[in-house]
């Protein structure tokens, strides 16, 4: 399974015309955002919702 979907990846990847290529795109559409600190709730991934999700998910374990 591991296989199957690295050799997708790496497909992609090559299809895409490299990784270059493949990190352009996500800056140019936006998707690639470091450092997000808008404290809106609403907002998918922001620095405190991770922040706050990791910290209840290793709360869970210990």
């Amino acid at each position: 399974m591991f296989v199957g979907l690295l050799a997708s990846v790496i497909q992609g990847i090559i299809d895409a015309g490299g990784s270059r290529a493949v990190w352009q795109r996500a800056l140019d559409g936006g998707r690639v955002e470091f450092f997000n600190f808008d404290p809106d709730p609403t907002t998918r991934h922001t620095v405190w919702s991770i922040l706050f999700g990791a910290t209840f998910t290793w709360l869970a374990i210990y």
